[in-house]
């Protein structure tokens, strides 16, 4: 069944900047075009698969997740 459009505002470019200066640390970049409010790079590191959640995790990856020192 069709829905409504989704337009997104994020620039390939600076999502990829955004996300190399985080390699490897922890932290989040969230760039935004303060005229409009657009969203144009969100990073969050270190990340997780979320699909672990929907096909549901192992008692070994939750405690691999909360027991990260970086916390994801």
């Amino acid at each position: 069944m069709p829905g409504h459009n989704l337009i997104l505002t994020l620039d390939s470019r600076l999502q990829n900047i955004a996300e190399d200066a985080l390699k490897g640390q922890a932290g989040a970049i969230v760039a935004m075009d303060p005229n409009t409010g657009d969203i144009l790079a969100m990073v969050s590191s270190p990340s997780f698969d979320q699909n672990q959640f929907v096909i549901g995790l192992t008692s070994e990856e939750w405690q691999a997740i909360v027991n990260d020192p970086l916390h994801p």
